[in-house]
């Protein structure tokens, strides 16, 4: 069965067998009868033998066409077929079979046409119907597809496969709801088609209906185990249901079945990285890169996950060629500007945050970590507004509001300060940082006294934290 996009199944199966259009000769009717027990070879090689000897014969010209088309020979069928509308210009079938022919040789533009006569001929065929809408769903004409799927299923009701291929229309206008109904009724109509089960599934997914399309694909996927982009969804609702063991062993259950599709090997060293298992990660990734050595994202969550690791060349080698593969990885820019900041190679790492901020001003990352690096170049006041533009990203970032307090006391703005350290504090009160800052701008202000609370405070959530200590220890505790 074809597959289009999104892996949703579009079903454009030939409709419509012909029918005599006069009484045959015995020899005739012993074609037919070969056809019609499954017999197609030998029923085209009688066809062929009854054409030499009549080519003008409208019987064997409709039969030997539709034959070709059944056993897939749809350039052998266009000119037979061309013949047989030339002597029977009125058979609804043989304008039908010629639209199917047209239509599996790429002739488009014809096979509307012979289908849009099929119409004329018989406007309530389904299967005329149905065979110009999927012809328009191939052209993406999806509002002429939905009125001819429409037409086909009101004079067919229980035609699943129109049922199904509407679906799909549906999903390609961005209309879910729509969608999931056309699968839901398609399985109704035929249960065990794996093929609408599975399109069904993936519309419940699109509905974030996760726990039914779980199901349904739990069902499907053990007979159908090739579909890697049904494991791979499997998986994805798994994970939105926050069943993280059930996403990893649905992953690896895929790579038993497909060892070489990277794309699950990708995907489980995302949920790794996510579950903080570096190690399997790094493994994962590393599988990927030996199936599709250029895959630049690969590459990209290798070198993530070296900088987590702490293996600072190793991530910066991974990163760059990472973007030397894929320029437009800011991901991997930020990362790369990271791990070459821990390596002290500021001013580079500092180009490289600002590209990121030329691509997406809006990277709150990017921001903080250049406001950083200004602030300890001693360009305060860049600095500050780096800080502030990161804010005004994320307001609830408790680091964000420590650091451009720490600006505004290094520039003398003190009660500046003290608000924007309280804001930290407020945020986040077990950061030590920011109750020992906000305790060192009261002691600048002249609370002494809410400064020492300060101080203890940043101790009792980290003993370990010398700087409070010091301060509390020149203050005469």
């Amino acid at each position: 069965m074809a597959r289009l996009q999104s892996g949703i199944a579009f079903l454009m199966g030939l409709m419509a067998l012909v029918t005599a259009q006069e009484t045959p000769p015995v020899s005739v009717s012993e074609a037919v009868r070969l056809a019609n027990q499954g017999k197609i070879q030998e029923a085209i090689e009688a066809f062929e033998a009854l054409y030499q000897r009549a080519p003008d014969n409208k019987t064997v010209l409709s039969w030997l066409g539709y034959l070709y088309l059944k056993a897939g020979k749809p350039a052998e069928a266009v000119p037979i077929l061309e013949k047989a509308v030339q002597s029977t210009p009125n058979s609804a079938e043989a304008w039908n079979n010629l639209g199917n022919a047209y239509l599996h040789t790429g002739q488009l533009e014809k096979a509307i046409e012979a289908y849009k006569k099929t119409l004329e001929l018989k406007p309530n065929s389904a299967d005329a119907h149905y065979n110009i809408a999927n012809l328009y769903t191939k052209t993406k004409q999806y509002q002429l597809a939905i009125q001819h799927y429409q037409q086909a299923i009101k004079l067919n009701p229980r035609d699943a496969n129109a049922y199904n291929n509407l679906g799909y229309v549906y999903q390609m206008q961005q209309l879910p709801r729509r969608a999931m109904e056309m699968y839901r009724k398609a399985v109704e109509l035929d249960p065990k088609n794996l093929t609408f089960r599975y399109n069904y599934a993936l519309s419940l997914a699109a509905l974030q209906q996760y726990k039914e399309a779980a199901a349904e694909l739990e069902r499907v996927l053990p007979q159908q185990p090739s579909e890697t982009a049904g494991w791979l969804k499997l998986a994805e609702c798994y994970v939105y249901l926050k069943n993280m063991p059930r996403a990893l062993q649905t992953l690896q259950r895929a790579i038993s079945l497909h060892p070489n599709q990277p794309d699950l090997h990708y995907n489980l060293g995302v949920l790794h990285l996510q579950q903080g298992n570096l190690s399997a990660a790094a493994n994962a990734f590393q599988n990927t890169l030996n199936l599709r050595p250029d895959d630049a994202e690969a590459l990209a969550q290798l070198g993530y996950v070296y900088l987590r690791q702490k293996r600072l060349d190793d991530a910066i080698a991974a990163l760059q060629t990472a973007l030397e593969r894929n320029p437009k990885l800011d991901s991997a820019r930020l990362n790369l500007a990271t791990a070459l900041r821990l390596k002290g190679n500021k001013e580079e790492a500092m180009r490289l945050y600002r590209q990121v901020l030329s691509a997406n001003p809006q990277q709150f990352e990017a921001r903080l970590a250049l406001g950083d690096l200004l602030m300890e170049s001693g360009d305060l006041k860049g600095a500050e507004t780096h800080y502030r533009l990161a804010i005004k990203i994320n307001d609830r970032s408790d680091v964000a509001w420590n650091n451009l307090g720490l600006v505004l006391l290094r520039t003398n703005r003190v009660n500046e300060a003290v608000q924007a350290l309280e804001r930290a504090v407020s945020l986040n009160p077990k950061s030590p940082a920011a109750l020992n800052n906000l305790g060192a701008a009261y002691e600048r202000k002249g609370d002494i006294a809410k400064a020492k609370t300060m101080y203890r405070q940043a101790l009792a959530v980290d003993p370990r934290f010398e700087e409070a200590r010091a301060n509390l220890k020149r203050l005469g505790e």
